[in-house]
């Protein structure tokens, strides 16, 4: 499948975002996928960071500067906790697309959530955010990714992964078919 163009598509609603790991699906996913295999820590952390940035923002509305402090750190992951245990309503969705190259390909992983969404512009442009939120896992998958664009309102995230065969990580989303 590492030469042939797919999609897949996963819908979570609140019972299945209580027991979804998106680790262990893309481990799964990568590891059926001929060449894609040696990039799993990479994409399972871009998958990870995306979905549960949908979940603890998206969903929950959770305020990231409350990590700030060992006090909010743990409050933070309490509240989370909860909210997960507590979602009766919402989404979200992820797609995944790929398209094969000469020498590898690329793997756009799209996330979208049913929440109100969040000022991404101002991520973007390298700045906290108005409640104080941090940004650092959107950072590492930035780091990671060929490309990054959210959408308005800020509850959809489009993260486009080269990858080739030899390893390497690829950061321009050039050739890949909108």
């Amino acid at each position: 499948m590492g030469d042939a163009e797919w999609r897949l598509s996963l819908y979570f609603d609140p019972a299945a975002i209580r027991g979804f790991d998106p680790r262990r699906v893309v481990s799964e996913l990568v590891s059926c996928i001929e060449g894609l295999e040696a990039h799993r820590e990479w994409l399972c952390t871009i998958v990870a960071e995306l979905f549960n940035n949908a979940i603890e923002h998206g969903l929950l509305t959770l305020d990231s500067s409350m990590k700030y402090t060992t006090e909010g750190f743990q409050e933070y992951y309490r509240r989370r906790d909860w909210g997960i245990d507590a979602l009766d309503d919402g989404w979200v969705k992820m797609e995944f697309v790929h398209q094969p190259t000469s020498e590898g390909g690329f793997l756009q992983i799209e996330v979208i959530d049913s929440g109100n969404g969040f000022d991404y512009t101002a991520v973007a442009a390298g700045r906290s955010l108005e409640r104080g939120q941090v940004s650092r896992g959107l950072m590492v998958v930035r780091n990671l990714c060929a490309d990054v664009q959210h959408s308005p309102p800020g509850n959809r995230v489009k993260a486009i992964y080269e990858w080739t065969r030899n390893h390497t990580v690829r950061r321009s989303g050039a050739g890949l078919k909108p």
